[in-house]
Parts: C-alpha cells; sequence; structure tokens
C-alpha cells in the first residue's frame, strides 16, 4: 500500500506459512537467525527512529513516513529492532475507519475521534533483540524473537518495547523473519474459534 514499508521496516502480506521442518523445535532462545550468527548490536547514535504515522482516517496516502523518538527499554522491557511487520485487516481497518454500520462513533471514542490515538500502527512483527532494561532475564541482545504488541500496535517503526513477560518468543530458526512476522494476527484468531468456540479437544478432527 503506498506510504507503507520504505525505510521502516519489511511490510510484508499476511499469508500461509510452511511448518517447519519436521522435528525441529525452539532451541531456548538462539542468537542464530538464516544460517548467520547475529553478532551484539549497537544501537544507532541519533535517538531517533523512522516510523509509519497515521495521524487521521483516511486512505493509504494519509500514511507518512516520519521521524519519532526511539524508545528506551525501561526495567523488565526488551527493546527489539523491527525486521518484518504486517499491515493485516486491524491496521486496515483502524487506518481507514472502515468498521460496521453504527459503529463509527464508538470506535473514534475508543481509538480517536479525528485520527487513531496511536499512530504507529501495527499488530505483530519479528525482529531481534537492540537492548534489554534492568531485571531482564529471558532474553539478551542478538536474539531472534516474534512479538505480537496486539491493541497497543506500535510495530510500524524500526524499533519497539515490550514486556519480556508479555507476548514476545523466541523465533524458531526454521522461520524467516517474513513468515515469523505473520504469525500472531492470524494464528491467534484462529486459535480463539478453534478453542473458545468449537472447543475442541485432543483427538477430536476438524474440517479446514
Amino acid at each position: 500500500r503506498p506510504g507503507y514499508g520504505e525505510g521502516v521496516a519489511q511490510i510484508v502480506p499476511v499469508h500461509p506459512v510452511h511448518p517447519c521442518t519436521a522435528g525441529a523445535r525452539i532451541r531456548g532462545f538462539s542468537r542464530r537467525a538464516g544460517g548467520a550468527t547475529l553478532r551484539a548490536m549497537t544501537l544507532p547514535d541519533a535517538p531517533t527512529m523512522r516510523a509509519a504515522l497515521v495521524t487521521r482516517y483516511g486512505a493509504p496516502e494519509v500514511v507518512q513516513l516520519r521521524d519519532v523518538p526511539r524508545p528506551t527499554p525501561r526495567a523488565g522491557e526488551v527493546l527489539i529492532q523491527v525486521r518484518a511487520t504486517t499491515v493485516s485487516s486491524a491496521d486496515w481497518r483502524i487506518r481507514s475507519l472502515t468498521v460496521p454500520a453504527g459503529l463509527g462513533l464508538a470506535i473514534r471514542l475508543g481509538v480517536g475521534l479525528r485520527g487513531p490515538r496511536q499512530p504507529v500502527l501495527g499488530t505483530e512483527l519479528s525482529g531481534v533483540v537492540a537492548a534489554v532494561g534492568a531485571r531482564v532475564s529471558r532474553f539478551r541482545v542478538g536474539d531472534p524473537v516474534i512479538a505480537y504488541p496486539g491493541a497497543s500496535m506500535r510495530a510500524h517503526a524500526q524499533y519497539l518495547t515490550i514486556p519480556e513477560s508479555g507476548r514476545v518468543i523466541a523465533k524458531p530458526d526454521c522461520l524467516r523473519f517474513e513468515e515469523a512476522a505473520a504469525l500472531c494476527f492470524g494464528g491467534l484468531t484462529a486459535l480463539h474459534y478453534l478453542q473458545g468456540k468449537a472447543r475442541l479437544k485432543p483427538g477430536e478432527r476438524t474440517l479446514i
């Protein structure tokens, strides 16, 4: 979509991904991605980053690339350098304010009257841990990860902070960054209906 992607992070379409290689598993918090060992990262001197901002509702052309302050991880948080993210149906609905009839005012009250209260959209991403705050023990700099900030968004930027206790896990070696970034939104949506609505149990079969 015009206005997304260039100079921020690699924006990829949500698409089905192949299963990991048979027998593959998440091995702790691997420091390898795409077959290359990741070295300790050095943050740029400038305290800013590029981000895709939506300050008013409208067509894709309302998206603007701007320099914004780079977040600093607080205690218990990790700073992730975004390698890939997606433009999901949630991003489209919020950016365009395309909602079911009669819900426009309610959505504006919750999300923002004239534009999104959180101007940096993006609900899911994959990337590399660039820095860690105090008392972080699950991750270290250089770890490839998958994160799902969800409703707090902020994934359409070069960097993002998230609690280490939040929805962030190690990226399996068998997934490329582009594949890993597209897992969360669709996967959690499917999980909601399969477990929460259909109440599937171990051993049951379902038609996809």
